[in-house]
Formats: structure tokens, sequence, C-alpha cells
């Protein structure tokens, strides 16, 4: 019983493995050698992916300039507590786009690359196992609920840019445990076996 369980095991290790070298997103496609492709749509140009854990903390750049923004804009500048947000996630947008422009100069360039075939994106949410969808679905509704309440909390600053910024975020959380629902019925749909 051992055995099985440690093999079991090791299969799921080598399943994380793998899925840690699997890529999908708006501009990644495979070439002709199965190699993950970033396609940057202003040069027209290709780069072969060979690190794909530094690229995947890259390609989070708007993300993480996001949630840089919203913590900036959590802090009460007066009048200036917007400009303050849009300039921390700006400069923080920079300087993640500086830094993946200069890893993509460390790739294999493929010059006028033609995109062809993506990976699904839907397959690696769907890759994930049940109860971690369920949890992501739950925790970006419970989210969305509090970022939407979070300007009605404090009676006396409630500005509408603030309303309207906290409701966009909620509506794109609810938009992100519809995905995740989706997946999860892709999932079983397809009879998706866990990776991770």
């Amino acid at each position: 019983m051992a055995k099985k369980e440690l093999s079991k095991k090791e299969q799921l290790k080598q399943n994380r493995k793998k899925l840690a070298e699997e890529l999908s997103g708006m501009h990644i496609y495979k070439d002709n050698h199965n190699r993950y492709v970033y396609y940057d749509i202003f040069t027209k140009n290709g780069y072969v992916i060979s690190n794909v854990p530094s690229y995947r903390n890259y390609a989070n750049r708007f993300i993480l300039a996001a949630v840089v923004g919203i913590l900036v804009y959590t802090f009460d500048f007066g009048k200036w507590t917007l400009p303050f947000a849009l300039g921390a996630a700006l400069l923080v947008w920079a300087v993640m786009e500086y830094k993946f422009r200069s890893f993509l100069r460390h790739q294999t360039l493929i010059m006028n690359f033609q995109p062809k075939e993506r990976p699904p994106r839907i397959l690696t949410a769907a890759s994930s196992e049940g109860k971690k969808i369920v949890l992501k679905i739950v925790l970006y509704i419970v989210f969305a609920g509090l970022i939407i309440a979070l300007p009605f909390a404090d009676k006396s600053n409630t500005d509408t840019t603030r309303v309207v910024i906290c409701v966009a975020i909620g509506i794109i959380a609810l938009g992100m445990a519809c995905y995740q629902g989706y997946a999860l019925s892709y999932k079983k749909k397809h009879n998706i076996e866990d990776r991770y």
C-alpha cells in the first residue's frame, strides 16, 4: 500500500513539474518544433521561451501593477490619492515591462514569426484539482463582495471614483469566478485529470 501511495505521489510530482513547463496565454503559441513562443504583436517577431518560470513572473506584470495601484489607493492622500495610485501602478508596470523586454533579448529570436497553434488556456485552468478550482471560485466571489463593499464602509469618504474603481474590480473578480466555473465544468465534461 505504501508503494502504491509513493508511486502516486511521484506521479503527481512529475505532473506538477510537467505543468510548470506548460504555458498558455494571449501571445503564446507553439512553433513547428513544439516549442512555446511569445509573439510580440508590435515587432511581429517570436521569442522561444526557454525559462518558463521567469516568463510567468513577467507575464503577470499588469496584475502586479494593478495590485500596487490598488494598495496605494487605499491610503488617503487627499486629492492626490488617485494620481499617486496611478503613478505607482505606472511605475511598477514600466519597471516590469523593461525587465520583461530585457528577458526577451536573452531568448531565441524568430524573425517574422507566423502564429499558428495556440495552446488552449482552459486546459491549464481545468488541470487543477477540483477542490482547488472550487476554492478559487469561492475566493473570487468573496473578494468581489469585499472590494465592492469597501468604498461604502467609510461613510465619510465615499467619492465616485473610488466606487467606480472598486465596482469595476469586483466585476472583474466575478468574471474570474465564472471562468473558473467554466474550467470546472470543462474538466468534468472532458474527464481531465488533475495535474497539480
